[in-house]
């Protein structure tokens, strides 16, 4: 798991989350114990912030979109 949120950074995710919102931005990393998930760029049905941690207990589902250019290590 750990090998696969290293290379996923900067790409797109969309956001599942309760009460069928849905939310999407940059994933940029997620803390030790997968609680948290911190992304950039987020956009959702209220607004754009351009860095948020949103709570991993209110997603449901995580749809990744890879990048087309390979990041740099």
């Amino acid at each position: 798991m750990f090998h696969f949120l290293k290379n996923a950074r900067d790409w797109e995710v969309h956001l599942s989350c309760y009460e069928n919102s849905r939310v999407q931005g940059k994933f940029q990393s997620m803390d030790a114990n997968q609680d948290q998930i911190v992304l950039c760029s987020l956009q959702t049905p209220i607004g754009k912030y351009p860095n948020a941690i949103v709570r991993a207990s209110d997603v449901v589902a995580m749809d990744f979109t890879p990048s087309t250019t390979p990041a740099l290590p």
